[in-house]
């Protein structure tokens, strides 16, 4: 049975997520021996580790393409 009038400390307690939630999966196959590793490693951070370093991957692709597109030699005028 809940608590008369819920928790007053819910907010302490609550979950929460910075920026965008992790609301869409992303399903990958790897080696049992990367995956072991990533779990050696990393543990219960392994999925966190793993956003970080794509989001990290694709910003500098990102990046390398503003880049050249604003090389001189692209500028159109």
């Amino acid at each position: 049975m809940s608590r008369p009038g819920g928790n007053p400390e819910l907010k302490k307690y609550q979950f929460s997520c910075e920026g965008e939630p992790n609301n869409a999966q992303l399903r990958l196959w790897v080696t049992k021996s990367l995956l072991s590793k990533l779990n050696n490693t990393f543990g219960v951070d392994r999925n966190k580790w793993i956003r970080e370093t794509l989001t990290k991957a694709l910003d500098k692709i990102d990046e390398n393409h503003t880049k050249h597109d604003i090389h001189p030699d692209n500028n159109p005028n």
